[in-house]
């Protein structure tokens, strides 16, 4: 068992790392580069293209655009500019409202952001690694397999806040372990926890770790510190985006900061995440299963390994709420490499556990080689350099010039087309409705009366995805009765008045 109060060993780096065998040493550099590699090939070539890009991406633009506009958080439902709803934090959105503000698209401003996020995030980790005693080789290595996971990949590029939420967290991360001697560390790591909450919800993991490894080290002085000090500074990210908003943010995480969720959907949320990586990355649950088989075999109680601990029951719960995706396993991701790297160090500094620790390091290239897979299976589907944008440009070219708004199920769809959408969640909508019935009201008169010039859909309005996750039933035959299908175009369905 690894001591609570252990620092990393003061041998050579790369002294210890020689007691790792050679054969697992080469297997391990060389498939991180190898992964790594065609992971950032796939990852520039979908940042070219967009294809990560989605309506969850839209929406996050679509907050953009409003405060670009001097609107921060729309309402629920306004006559003037149709409906809000988002469980979003707003850091990543002012930045890419910043962005648009100085003359960049939203979707280009969004992206730019993306990438700042992407490189904040490799940094950090690699730092943290150095400062665990890694050496700069293996710390490149295990930095390169933090993009050997599907969930971590299609985040690189989706617009969305998991990365920087991520990597806000692991630089508050980084100042508490390495807080020993240093006072100016603890403002750094509250500040930094502060933003990370201010970026995303639910992105507390690194503090709740930090104040349980503060605790059992017996530093009860700094564990009051750091809860205090990052309580102060979500208490003024909460309190600016209250006033900002004009109160809207309390009533739309009313509406929807549960996503619908209730006690049978938390307690299958261990199974659904298990499920989700399963099918979406298989490289990330061997990740996942091998941080938990470090800590059945030598149980310890380093920062990095309750990190671990916290965010996989984090990860857990949160996937009990209904239309959760795989993004939010970006963080347990992260957590898994990083106790991993720790402990493949920690074990070949202790001489008789050099053997174990060359065993890990062959697991973790093995895992390293299945994400591989899907790589190769998106290069030869094209879905890398299927252009989302483009899409949208030709979808454009046969809706009608005029006739009201366009009513879009991805936000992307207006955006490109130079509007303010109407909706800019649809899963949110949904959850409206179910709450009140009335919200759903303005919606469906207008497509009664054909007040959107086209409709644009993801899937067929009969399809059950209709009745459990957007828009709900109603509004969905309300569709169904107003709008007759006019073409596809990728995954777009457009829908035009009927006659």
């Amino acid at each position: 068992m690894f001591d609570s109060r252990q620092r990393h060993s003061r041998e050579n780096p790369e002294s210890v790392e020689l007691r790792i065998s050679l054969v697992a040493r080469v297997l391990f550099l060389g498939t991180a580069f190898l992964a790594g590699s065609a992971a950032l090939t796939a990852f520039v070539l979908s940042m070219r293209s967009g294809a990560n890009l989605d309506h969850v991406s839209g929406a996050v633009f679509t907050l953009a655009n409003d405060l670009a506009h001097g609107l921060f958080y729309r309402p629920v439902y306004s006559p003037d500019i149709g409906y809000g709803g988002t469980r979003f934090q707003p850091l990543q959105f002012v930045l890419i409202a910043s962005l648009i503000y100085c003359g960049i698209s939203p979707i280009a401003s969004g992206l730019m952001v993306n990438l700042a996020a992407d490189i904040l995030l490799v940094i950090a980790s690699w730092r943290l690694l150095r400062r665990e005693g890694i050496s700069a080789a293996f710390a490149c290595g295990w930095t390169l397999l933090l993009l050997a996971s599907n969930s971590l990949r299609f985040a690189l590029s989706d617009g969305r806040s998991d990365i920087l939420a991520t990597a806000l967290t692991i630089l508050g991360l980084q100042a508490i372990q390495d807080h020993e001697g240093r006072r100016s560390n603890w403002p750094v790591a509250s500040i930094a926890f502060g933003l990370a909450f201010a970026t995303k919800l639910t992105a507390i993991h690194g503090l709740i770790a930090s104040v349980i490894w503060l605790f059992v080290r017996r530093e009860r002085t700094q564990t009051v510190r750091v809860i205090m000090s990052t309580t102060a500074a979500i208490l003024v990210v909460a309190v600016l985006t209250y006033v900002f908003s004009a109160g809207r943010i309390v009533e739309l995480l009313r509406f929807g900061a549960t996503g619908g969720a209730h006690l049978v959907d938390v307690m299958l949320g261990p199974a659904k995440m298990v499920w989700r990586l399963s099918q979406y990355d298989p490289a990330g649950l061997v990740f996942l299963s091998l941080a938990c088989t470090v800590l059945l075999v030598r149980p310890h109680l380093s920062l990095l390994a309750v990190y671990f601990v916290v965010t996989a029951v984090m990860t857990a719960v949160i996937f009990g709420s209904p239309g959760i995706e795989i993004n939010h396993l970006v963080d347990l991701h992260v957590a898994s490499i990083l106790l991993l790297a720790s402990a493949v160090h920690q074990w070949a500094a202790r001489q008789r556990d050099a053997d174990v620790s060359s065993m890990l390091t062959v697991a973790a290239s093995i895992a390293a080689f299945i994400s591989l897979f899907p790589i190769a299976d998106a290069f030869s589907a094209g879905r890398l350099t299927r252009s989302r944008p483009a899409e949208i440009d030709t979808l454009l070219a046969s809706v009608p010039p005029a006739g009201g708004p366009i009513l879009s199920e991805d936000p992307l769809v207006p955006i490109v087309a130079g509007e303010s959408p109407y909706l800019m969640d649809a899963f949110m909508f949904r959850l409206f409705a179910l709450r009140n019935e009335a919200l759903e009201r303005p919606l469906i008169d207008t497509l009664q009366r054909h007040g959107f010039r086209a409709v644009v859909l993801l899937s067929e309005p009969q399809d059950e995805w209709y009745t459990r996750f957007h828009f709900g039933r109603h509004a969905a035959d309300a569709i169904a009765a107003s709008y007759a299908p006019a073409s596809q175009v990728g995954p777009y369905r457009i829908f035009v008045p009927r006659e």
